[in-house]
């Protein structure tokens, strides 16, 4: 029988694509990370993960696996933490808020309060985790701010803002000119994340054109985009938050003044305790 303790270190390991970050969320170290993924590939008599020099990536198998197996951990975490003696924090995030915003935060935490267990839901959807937080199967959610949420059960604390900027490769031919609507449109690809991410949405809620008026859009993950600029003509938007601009990649001026997004933590309102409040603090530093 497959140990599920495996199987939760190979879904953390499949959504960062990458050891180091996946040793950081589940606190062991990553020899120990890398010896776990081995142990279930011998298991299971097939391979899982591909080696590039951008970091990890599912096999065909992988890929079946973590899809077979994500909402089995995610509630088996849930089950955990309902009967589990210690102390732990369900907590839900998007997987790339997660690497850019608060790792550093996260492992502040867990220096001063090595005795709790956080267990790190990455892999939901946005009504996914309102639901659960409503029904404290989660004790915190962090998330872009939305209007539709049950404010009678569940809080929303902002925590900052992600200010969403136009980058190129340091080569583009636009780069030293000021970005206009006419010359997005007519730019040779315009890489924006994918839809209802929080820059997708700000991007829409800020224009006065229809999105089927930029033929060139191309939609990716927030942690694709950037490598897919380097060495081309093309345009990507992205939270500034979320990249460091460097002599390869530099910020396009614009004039289309894209809303910033705000984005904060979520709690129900019944179901507050030290540990979480305790947490919160973190965070919020």
């Amino acid at each position: 029988m497959i140990n599920l303790e495996l199987l939760r270190i190979f879904k953390v390991v499949a959504e960062e694509e990458n050891v180091t970050h996946a040793s950081e969320i589940l606190c062991i170290s990553q020899p120990a990370v890398t010896k776990h993924i081995r142990n279930l590939e011998m298991m299971l008599n097939i391979k899982l993960f591909e080696r590039t020099n951008k970091g990890l990536i599912l096999t065909e198998n992988g890929t079946n696996l973590y899809n077979d197996t994500k909402d089995i951990i995610n509630n088996l975490i849930i089950v955990e933490k309902k009967y589990s003696t210690q102390k732990q924090i369900n907590f839900a995030i998007r997987k790339t808020s997660f690497q850019n915003l608060f790792s550093t935060k996260l492992s502040k935490f867990y220096t001063i309060h090595n005795d709790i267990q956080i267990n790190l839901i990455q892999s939901l959807t946005r009504d996914e985790m309102l639901s659960k937080l409503e029904k404290k199967d989660l004790d915190i959610v962090i998330m872009k701010k939305v209007s539709n949420f049950n404010k009678d059960i569940l809080e929303f604390t902002e925590l900052n803002k992600l200010h969403h900027i136009f980058i190129a490769d340091k080569n583009n031919n636009m780069k030293n000119e000021l970005l206009t609507l006419e010359k997005l449109k007519n730019c040779e690809l315009f890489f924006m994340p994918n839809k209802m991410t929080a820059t997708y949405v700000s991007f829409k809620e800020s224009i006065d054109k229809p999105l089927s008026y930029f033929s060139n859009i191309k939609h990716l993950p927030y942690l694709s985009i950037v490598n897919m600029i380097k060495g081309t003509n093309a345009i990507a938007l992205i939270p500034k938050e979320y990249i460091e601009l460097n002599k390869d990649i530099v910020q396009i001026k614009d004039d289309l003044n894209i809303k910033p997004s705000e984005y904060g933590i979520y709690i129900n309102k019944m179901n507050l305790f030290k540990e979480l409040n305790e947490l919160i603090k973190v965070l919020k530093m």
